[in-house]
């Protein structure tokens, strides 16, 4: 939804109403984008199928109570991660989803997530089927 906003003031127009339009659009202003849901939902398939063994097992616990609760605050209190301000206030819910990014990043994923998770926005696109393993972690 941000970005869709945030689309929309930059190309002072409607928004189109084809997805591929749009993501085009969305690309064009925002080429390098990571989205913590589909990521999250994404290690939990990788994991559910053995193809991600994180090297923390504390991320295990963060990976199956993501799996029943999957809002921002949930995900941050499951890495612990402090929220700075009031939420649904920009600044803070922008703080804080970074935080928990580089908390993603960094636990779940080992330092690197795969370039073609790039510009992925849980519920747009194709929808997320069965998978073959893009990576495996060690």
């Amino acid at each position: 939804y941000d970005f869709g906003y945030l689309t929309k003031l930059l190309i002072c127009t409607p928004l189109p109403n084809d997805e591929a339009q749009f993501d085009s659009k969305m690309k064009l202003y925002f080429p390098t984008t990571y989205d913590v849901k589909h990521l999250m939902k994404y290690a939990i398939r990788l994991h559910t199928q053995g193809f991600l063994t994180p090297n923390d097992p504390a991320v295990i616990d963060i990976l199956n109570k993501f799996e029943h609760k999957s809002g921002l605050e949930n995900i941050a209190e499951t890495f612990k991660v402090k929220r700075i301000g009031s939420a649904h206030q920009a600044g803070s819910d922008s703080l804080l989803t970074g935080k928990v990014f580089f908390q993603m990043r960094d636990r779940i994923f080992n330092g690197s997530i795969p370039e073609d998770h790039i510009g992925r926005v849980w519920g747009l696109g194709v929808p997320e089927g069965p998978m073959a393993p893009m990576m495996q972690q060690g």
